[in-house]
């Protein structure tokens, strides 16, 4: 039953666990003078334990389990779990026929009690695009303890439909599928819950995704970005999910090509037999949270907890929500500023012309070298490995430097053209309905 705190003893016991600003803010709520108090004497009978601590796991087990004969306890030390994560991870074997296919709210209810219960979540997301902002939803998958993990088709369709716009039909010829706003509904109430951790594989994909759908994740860590803390590099090369599971799992996972080809065979995942889709997307889920059982205590045993906590998980969100927002343009001012560059290096091609004696093409390296070195013997002149006058930045610019003016001509013309093609024509392109453009 509740009743009131005796602060003595809450005050003692704070000051043992050694939570400073708790102890304050404790004994001025309570009246106490936490100076006085001394600290509780805390006896300890042995090694600490608990899901993140023995060999084996703890998630799931009764109240009233024993450890086999010989298992012991593993100490409590960070360079320990991780050595025995890494061990368990390496010895785990997969089997994708016990991934199970959600296809009623009330499985996916269950599964979502077993988030709930053992406070994590894998989860990944299927869709239609690598872009974030146009992507649809296929499916989602999830896995709430390594090897068991499921998937929740959500837009698939028969073969023979091959998109998403597709007949009732063809919808009901691949099985039952929760409706979509029921799945998010149910979805919702553990994604947005910030006391069950979940788990992702560059997570901001999925958070914008979900986030386009309603919902806004809470709670989660990135295996991706904890990779990287860990072994930073000048790229995210390395730290994918296939290459991450093959180092730290010793296993290979289905690879998209695998299930839905490439080229002019590949199919779109919606139309992919679900059976199949659900060994691809369940292993998936199941791949991520075993590397985060194995990576994210060497956050710890490594001193880099802070740099992942701090700088690098944070920014998801952030990063997630300036992407949805876009950045506003101006189809006009873009359109005129393409004509001012248009006119401006038609002129420069004139003055080119003129200079060099006769018309060519300014973007050819080929014709701008032999007209250079070949015809006007400019000094500086070299040539590359297929016989062709080198005519880089630094070759162009080096001769402008020494008063040559065609070559000042040909910088200044490459980069209004430059100009030109990559931003004020191709920027429109981008933009979306209300003329923003979403980076990703």
């Amino acid at each position: 039953f509740i009743h009131e705190p005796d602060g003595e003893k809450l005050i003692a016991y704070l000051k043992a666990m050694e939570f400073n600003t708790l102890t304050r803010r404790v004994a001025a709520v309570l009246g106490e003078d936490a100076s006085a108090i001394a600290s509780a004497a805390i006896a300890v009978d042995g090694p600490a334990r608990g899901p993140d601590l023995d060999p084996q796991g703890g998630a799931g087990r009764t109240a009233g389990f024993v450890p086999a004969e010989g298992a012991g306890l593993l100490p409590m030390a960070p360079a320990h779990l991780v050595a025995a994560r890494r061990e368990a991870a390496s010895a785990e074997s997969f089997d994708r026929s016990a991934y199970v296919t959600i296809r009623d709210a009330e499985t996916l209810n269950a599964w979502m009690d077993k988030a709930r219960e053992t406070g994590i979540l894998a989860f990944d997301v299927e869709s239609t695009s690598l872009n974030a902002m146009t992507a649809e939803l296929v499916g989602v998958s999830f896995a709430v303890r390594p090897g068991e993990a499921a998937y929740l088709p959500l837009a698939h369709v028969s073969a023979e439909a091959g998109d998403l716009l597709a007949s009732d039909e063809s919808r009901s010829g691949v099985g039952a599928q929760v409706p979509l706003g029921a799945a998010l509904e149910i979805l919702k109430a553990v994604l947005e819950d910030a006391s069950i951790l979940k788990i992702g594989q560059n997570f901001k994909y999925d958070y914008l995704v979900m986030l386009r759908y309603g919902i806004a994740i809470a709670g989660f860590d990135d295996t991706m970005l904890i990779s990287y803390a860990l072994d930073a590099s000048s790229s995210l090369e390395g730290h994918g999910m296939d290459e991450l599971s093959e180092r730290f799992l010793g296993h290979k996972p289905i690879s998209y090509k695998e299930l839905c080809g490439s080229g002019k065979s590949l199919k779109p995942l919606a139309s992919i037999d679900i059976a199949r889709v659900t060994e691809y997307a369940a292993e998936d889920a199941d791949v991520t949270l075993r590397l985060w059982r194995v990576l994210k205590p060497r956050l710890v045993a490594e001193g880099l907890i802070s740099v992942y906590e701090r700088l690098e998980r944070p920014l998801v969100a952030v990063l997630a929500r300036m992407e949805q927002r876009g950045i506003r343009t101006d189809r006009q001012i873009l359109s005129r500023l393409s004509g001012r560059f248009a006119q401006k290096a038609a002129a420069l091609e004139s003055e080119i012309a003129e200079m060099a004696g006769e018309a060519f093409n300014p973007g050819s390296p080929k014709q701008l070298g032999d007209i250079l070195f070949g015809k006007l013997g400019l000094p500086g002149g070299k040539k590359t490995k297929t016989g062709q006058w080198s005519t880089d930045a630094k070759v162009l610019e080096d001769l402008a430097a020494e008063g040559h003016v065609l070559p000042r001509h040909i910088v200044d013309w490459r980069q209004l053209t430059k100009l030109k093609g990559t931003y004020t024509d191709a920027l429109p392109a981008y933009m979306d309905r209300e003329d923003r453009i979403h980076t990703s």
